[in-house]
């Protein structure tokens, strides 16, 4: 789901506070998933993951993730775009044995960004047993690129 929100980049001057609904809580309360929000009943998990103006819903009750969105509707215009097939760098697929994960664009996007798409690879990008120094070699003219 994506959240349309005008205010995204806008400047508060008070503090706001904001706690999960009820039900909701952080589970794993880490540095790294303080965004992953969880639902757990006896019969359905659900996750809740947010990233600025983006939200990942995944659940194994389909009636959960319809119920979320609604909820969020009613409070934000949002837009969903359906099943998963990229966030945050990672493209999903799906297959009868399971969900995969890569990174494939990224690293086009990488190469792309770099001017290194139509590069060839090689087994050995650089002679083997090599001892480097900062004397050998002349100094690139634009090092830039490389770092």
């Amino acid at each position: 789901m994506d959240v349309h929100n005008v205010f995204l980049h806008g400047e508060l001057d008070e503090e706001v506070y904001m706690t999960p609904p009820p039900g909701y809580y952080i589970k794993w309360e880490t540095h790294e998933d303080h965004c992953l929000f969880t639902l757990t009943t006896p019969t359905s998990l659900t996750l809740i993951l947010v990233y600025v103006d983006d939200i990942l819903v995944a659940s194994n009750d389909l009636s959960q993730v319809t119920f979320f969105k609604s909820v969020i509707s009613n409070h934000f215009k949002t837009k969903d775009l359906g099943p998963l097939k990229y966030f945050l760098g990672l493209e999903v697929a799906r297959s009868p044995s399971g969900i995969f994960l890569n990174q494939r664009k990224y690293a086009l996007d990488v190469l792309v960004d770099s001017g290194q798409l139509g590069s060839r690879p090689s087994p050995f990008p650089m002679e083997q047993n090599l001892k480097l120094n900062d004397t050998n070699g002349d100094p690139l003219l634009d090092p830039a690129p490389y770092r």
